[in-house]
């Protein structure tokens, strides 16, 4: 969705617009309201306001449940482990780290796993190196409570080389606005 309409649809942002019979006609939608948007492929729903991407739930006072994916290529670097710049955000309950190697993995390691700093086989552990190798790592619906970042490890030996496409999924929540 773009940020400010132009042309056509200028002064008309946040709304449907239709083109029928050769003229434009545009709606204002409704609390409620879904619609996807293709080139960011996720859904919207409306709120009232405005469209919010992963709405879940919406409580009559503006209280929300949201469903996000956040998603990073990490490019592995030579050590034992590795910092990505995934983040599991604050307050975010996470449902699941999943990945695909995109670039084989190489180093001295047999295998490698998915984790957070303490606990380096988190979301899963004896991972292929070779590419399109992936993983689905479900995390119990467990709720982060500072920014936290994914890290790889390697198992039996020290990476390399490599890359890494990794996604968090995760729900947050916003309390009640008093609308």
């Amino acid at each position: 969705m773009a940020s400010v309409a132009t042309g056509a649809w200028a002064g008309k942002d946040g709304k449907i617009a239709l083109y029928i019979y050769d003229a434009w006609y545009f709606i204002t939608p409704l609390s409620g309201w879904r619609a996807w948007v293709a080139d960011a492929a996720h859904e919207v729903t409306h709120d009232g306001t405005d469209w919010v991407a992963g709405l879940m739930a919406l409580g009559t006072t503006g209280a929300r449940t949201r469903h996000s994916i956040s998603e990073v290529v990490h490019t592995v670097t030579a050590g034992a482990d590795n910092t990505t710049a995934l983040i599991i955000p604050d307050r975010a309950s996470l449902l699941c780290v999943s990945g695909r190697v995109t670039g084989a993995i190489t180093g001295a390691l047999a295998t490698f796993s998915v984790g957070i700093a303490g606990q380096a086989t988190k979301f899963s552990s004896g991972l292929a190196t070779t590419l399109d190798s992936n993983f689905t790592g479900p995390a119990g619906f467990e709720t982060f409570w500072t920014d936290t970042p994914v890290k790889i490890f390697g198992e039996g030996g020290d990476l390399a080389g490599g890359e890494i496409t990794l996604a968090a999924h995760y729900t947050h929540y916003s309390a009640p606005s008093g609308a």
